[in-house]
């Protein structure tokens, strides 16, 4: 028998990613496939580490009722605060499902962020600029 709600994927890995820049969107669909409708939908972000729960922002389409037959998107994005590895969990609850709690893995990695210098050449924005003498007569 096939679970009445599900989450696809049920993890997302955001890979290397500069601190302090947002990630591409990565999807997670979560689907009402029983035959009522799911109220109060809720979902959270948390983990061992809640100083950096923060770093993995979720946006949804879901609202706060799921039809039956019916599927919402998440978006996730990971904006980094500092370097190293980050695991969280997204928790997506809904009153009415009778089920337990649906999961996904969220993981990336906080890298430094590049620095380029630049060179002369790069700073050539193709404005000249002319001066001319003015005299004031008093």
């Amino acid at each position: 028998m096939a679970a009445a709600q599900s989450v696809s994927p049920t993890s997302l890995d955001f890979g290397p990613q500069a601190i302090g820049t947002s990630s591409a969107p990565q999807a997670v669909t979560f689907t009402n496939s029983s035959s009522f409708s799911l109220f109060s939908i809720s979902i959270t972000v948390s983990g061992s580490d809640q100083n950096h729960a923060g770093d993995f922002r979720p946006a949804t389409t879901c609202g706060i009722i799921l039809e039956p037959g019916t599927s919402c998107n998440i978006a996730v994005t990971f904006v980094p605060s500092e370097t190293g590895a980050q695991a969280q969990v997204l928790t997506v609850d809904s009153t009415g499902s009778g089920g337990p709690s649906l999961t996904v893995h969220l993981s990336g990695m906080g890298t430094p962020v590049q620095l380029q210098l630049l060179s002369q050449s790069m700073l050539a924005f193709g404005i000249t600029i002319q001066s001319r003498l003015i005299r004031l007569a008093t």
